[in-house]
């Protein structure tokens, strides 16, 4: 199989599978407009998957990425040049996620591992890695002694493992290649793509495969949305939805509304297959200057929110400013800064400057409905702001400014996703109201 595709993988899987085995492939030219670009892809809990004997080639995220699964098996393939990263994992999970041995991973440009390698639980060894720029080598971050002491690539080796001719994409191996001493098993790269009746493959060897490259990025985007232009019933727009289709929803409803006669309704019920549906998110590609995110919530206890900015521009994606909601408490890092009422309109104004001179700092405004004049959402008198680094008491019913928060992740600088998630395991509802996010 060749592949040469605007994706998210080359070959993408998800779910138990146990005995699939992909291989003789080649995937080559991966590349995603934004959200993907990866060439080997296991997804949503890939399990019992061996990957061998591939050549994955030009790519934009990975040669490899594991979002989440089990047990799979990456061995004797041909990574070559993937701008960043080179090999990444998403998820911690208690099981082995997967093994990645016997691999020649070959790059110019971005980091060798991406993800949260400390805590992944995987088997890595007997790998041959070269950085053909001449870049020093680190492991996620991590020198060699550090990475070993992880107990990953006791025997691998840092050699160049002498294609025959990378410049022209031949990526055989020249008798002497160091590769061969750490196990790797050639393979015939002729061997792969389409197969058959000589018609058949003399069809598929007359088409034209288009050059692909990196593309513009997404422009930025503004987002006001008080839902009203919406029917009830239906889902907001501008926005990314899911839902699992039983009985958790995703919409425009008129039983509430903080001003105008509707407003953005997201219920979640038990039985879900995963524990973040149901949600909605933007793609404002904000990258410099400040962007500003401002909304109405009601809650009620049951409910457990994730509010979250992401750069989705590496995998794993880097997180901006986050906040939860869990039993009315509004959490920032582990810290509780107020209590939330129930079935109360809270205005919330999160700030953030954007772009590689960001502080990765952010800052949190949180005004109680008593407080705001909701039609016009300006808060009726700035001098009531206090300023505050501890737990906020709600009980006065003032705005409450909580600046210069430091949760996110430092290398945060463009917002490409920002979301809600509802991440309770039981019945629950929330509201949404007058959603804006603009960059100044």
């Amino acid at each position: 199989m060749a592949a040469s595709a605007l994706k998210k993988g080359g070959i993408y899987t998800l779910g138990p599978s146990e005995g699939t085995v992909i291989s003789n492939n080649s995937f080559h030219d991966i590349y995603a407009y934004s959200y993907g670009g990866w060439g080997l892809y296991t997804d949503e809990g890939s399990t019992g998957i061996t990957m061998e004997y591939n050549l994955v080639d030009n790519t934009k995220t990975g040669s490899f990425h594991q979002h989440y699964g089990k047990d799979n098996v990456v061995r004797n393939n041909i990574l070559v040049c993937s701008e960043n990263p080179q090999v990444a994992a998403t998820r911690v999970e208690e099981h082995l996620s997967f093994t990645f041995e016997n691999n020649i991973v070959y790059w110019k440009t971005g980091e060798l591992f991406g993800g949260p390698w400390t805590r992944i639980q995987a088997e890595v060894d007997y790998n041959c890695y070269f950085n053909a720029a001449g870049d020093p080598i680190t492991f996620a971050g991590m020198d060699r002694q550090a990475w070993q002491a992880l107990g990953y690539d006791e025997h691998s080796i840092i050699a160049d493992p002498l294609f025959v001719d990378p410049e022209q994409n031949d990526y055989r191996l020249q008798p002497d290649s160091p590769a061969l001493d750490i196990g790797f098993k050639p393979f015939d790269l002729n061997e792969a793509g389409v197969y058959g009746d000589p018609e058949w493959i003399a069809l598929a060897a007359e088409a034209e495969m288009p050059m692909v490259g990196p593309l513009p990025s997404p422009p930025p985007i503004s987002i006001h949305d008080d839902f009203e232009a919406t029917p009830a019933g239906g889902r907001p727009r501008a926005a990314e939805v899911h839902v699992e289709g039983r009985g958790d929803v995703v919409e425009v409803t008129s039983d509430q509304s903080a001003s105008g006669n509707q407003c953005l309704k997201v219920v979640d019920v038990s039985g879900l297959e995963f524990s973040y549906n149901p949600h909605f998110c933007y793609a404002p590609n904000h990258k410099n200057g400040e962007t500003v995110c401002k909304f109405d919530l009601l809650v009620e206890p049951r409910v457990r929110i994730n509010y979250e900015w992401r750069d989705w521009r590496s995998s794993p994606y880097r997180v901006g400013p986050t906040l939860n909601i869990e039993q009315n408490r509004l959490i920032v890092g582990g810290e509780t800064l107020l209590e939330l009422p129930t079935d109360t309109w809270v205005h919330l104004e999160v700030a953030a400057d954007l772009g590689k001179e960001s502080s990765g700092k952010w800052n949190l405004i949180v005004t109680i409905a008593d407080h705001f004049d909701a039609d016009s959402h300006q808060q009726d008198d700035a001098a009531l702001r206090v300023r505050t680094s501890v737990n906020g008491d709600v009980g006065n019913q003032r705005p409450q400014e909580f600046s210069q928060i430091a949760n996110g992740s430092t290398a945060f600088e463009q917002l490409t996703w920002i979301g809600l998630t509802s991440n309770a395991t039981s019945e629950s509802e929330f509201y949404v109201d007058n959603l804006s996010i603009e960059n100044k």
